[in-house]
Formats: structure tokens, C-alpha cells, sequence
């Protein structure tokens, strides 16, 4: 069975809409566009700090004497400081096993022309969130140690 095509612009748009692709829709990518302005995501940021940062601190102070934050920066300090010599011999063996998902993503989307003329068109803060969040599936999927 095939399908139609969309003969209007209404039925396409439709289509992108019934198939979960709203941001193909020039209205629907309006409206983002204009959701994600830096200063909504600045206001949302400022918002997200005032709520986290006094319930992080009643948390960390909430825990009693042990729990205290500045009794354990020094011991942190003191064993990551013996640590970091220690963990250099594990950097090999890390990013071996990183390499073949680098190669993937290095074979797959940095030869794509498409991908490339994609990226030319984006923002220049979507592309970097797109670099970060690449960067974060990378560190993500490597195994702790």
C-alpha cells in the first residue's frame, strides 16, 4: 500500500505533525525558536538556581555533624591528590576502549556531507549543546573503572 503524497503545504505539515516531526513545521519552529531565546533560558537559569542552591545547602546542612561540607573537602583533597598519580595508568587502557566509538562517530558523521551542511546551518549555541551532548553520551558510555 502506498501512501499519498501531500499535494498543500497544510497536508505536509500535517503529515510532519501526525509523524512526531513538529519542528518541521515553520509555525511549530516559530514558537521554539522563540521559547528557547537566551533570555527565557537566562530566566530559567537565574529560576533553577534560586531553588537549587538553598535546597542544596539545607541538604548539606541538614545531615548533622558528619555530614558537614567543609570536614570532608580537606579529606576529599587529601586522597585525590594520591589518587590522580594512581589513576594515569588506567588512561591507556581508557581511552582504548573509547576508540571504537570514536571511530564510529568519526566515520559515520563527520564524512557526511549532509551532517556537515547541516551543522553550517545550525545556531551557534545549538551546535555547541550538540557537541556537549555528544560529549556526554561519549563519557557516559565509558566504563568506570
Amino acid at each position: 500500500m502506498t501512501q499519498l503524497e501531500p499535494k498543500t503545504r497544510e497536508e505536509a505539515e500535517a503529515w510532519f505533525l501526525a509523524h512526531g516531526l513538529p519542528y518541521s513545521v515553520d509555525d511549530v519552529r516559530g514558537q521554539v525558536r522563540r521559547r528557547l531565546a537566551a533570555s527565557r533560558l537566562l530566566i530559567v537559569a537565574v529560576v533553577g538556581l534560586l531553588i537549587a542552591v538553598p535546597a542544596g545547602v539545607a541538604v548539606g546542612w541538614g545531615g548533622g555533624q558528619e555530614r558537614r561540607p567543609e570536614r570532608g573537602v580537606g579529606r576529599r583533597l587529601r586522597h585525590d591528590d594520591g589518587a590522580a598519580p594512581a589513576s594515569l595508568e588506567l588512561l591507556f587502557p581508557l581511552a582504548t576502549r573509547a576508540m571504537p566509538m570514536l571511530l564510529l562517530f568519526v566515520t559515520f558523521l563527520f564524512i557526511n556531507t549532509e551532517v556537515w551542511m547541516i551543522a553550517s546551518a545550525l545556531d551557534g549555541g545549538v551546535l555547541w549543546g550538540a557537541v556537549l551532548m555528544f560529549a556526554g553520551a561519549t563519557c557516559a558510555s565509558l566504563p568506570t573503572v
